[in-house]
C-alpha cells in the first residue's frame, strides 16, 4: 500500500551519508532514575533557518546536500556513533591528537570519542552544526593563521585573504 516503513540500525559509518542527514535519526539511552531512550534527529528546513539566523546566509536545500556530499565521507560519519566528536582541521591533527590524549592519560577509545577531519577549516562549521544538532558534544581545534606582519601593509590579495581568515575565526569561535 506504499505505507511500509523500513527501518536498519547500524554502528557502520558506511552504512550513514552525512548527505542525507535529515533521513538520519539518532537513538541514545539516558539513564537519569530509570533508562529512557531518546531519538534525535535534524530537517533541512531547520539547517536552513540555522543558516539564516546565524550567519544571514540563504541557502537552498540543493546547495546545501551538494556542500555535504563534497565535504563527507565515512571518516565523518564516524560522529555519529561517538559519544564526543573533537572536530579538526587536518590530516595533522588527526595523527598527533591521539598520542596527545594518549600521553596525557585520556583513552579516547574508550571515552567512545572520535577525532574527524573536516579536510579544511572552511568545513569546520558545516561539521560542527550537524553533530551540534544530533546533540553529540562537539569540540573545535583549528589555529589561526595569523599573516605574517601587519595586515595594512599586506598586498591586496593577501591582505583579502587575511581578512576572510580573520572572519572565518571569528565565526568559529562564536
Amino acid at each position: 500500500l506504499g505505507r511500509d516503513q523500513i527501518i536498519y540500525s547500524t554502528h557502520d559509518e558506511c552504512f550513514v551519508s552525512v548527505e542525507y542527514f535529515d533521513e538520519i535519526r539518532l537513538f541514545r539511552k539516558k539513564r537519569i532514575n530509570k533508562p529512557i531512550t531518546e531519538i534525535y534527529e535534524f530537517s533541512i528546513e531547520n539547517l536552513i533557518r540555522l543558516y539564516k539566523e546565524c550567519y544571514g546566509i540563504d541557502v537552498d536545500e540543493r546547495s546545501l546536500r551538494h556542500r555535504f556530499s563534497h565535504i563527507c565521507d565515512e571518516s565523518k560519519n564516524e560522529g555519529f556513533f561517538s559519544a564526543k566528536v573533537v572536530l579538526i582541521e587536518g590530516a595533522t591533527e588527526k595523527y598527533a591528537l591521539p598520542l596527545f590524549f594518549k600521553h596525557g592519560g585520556l583513552d579516547i577509545d574508550s571515552e567512545r570519542t572520535s577525532i574527524v577531519s573536516a579536510g579544511s577549516v572552511d568545513n569546520i562549521s558545516y561539521l560542527y552544526v550537524m553533530f551540534n544538532e544530533f546533540h553529540i558534544p562537539c569540540y573545535v581545534i583549528f589555529d589561526g593563521d595569523k599573516p605574517d606582519g601587519e595586515i595594512e601593509l599586506l598586498e591586496a590579495k593577501q591582505k583579502e585573504e587575511a581578512r576572510n581568515k580573520s572572519k572565518k575565526n571569528k565565526e568559529l569561535l562564536a
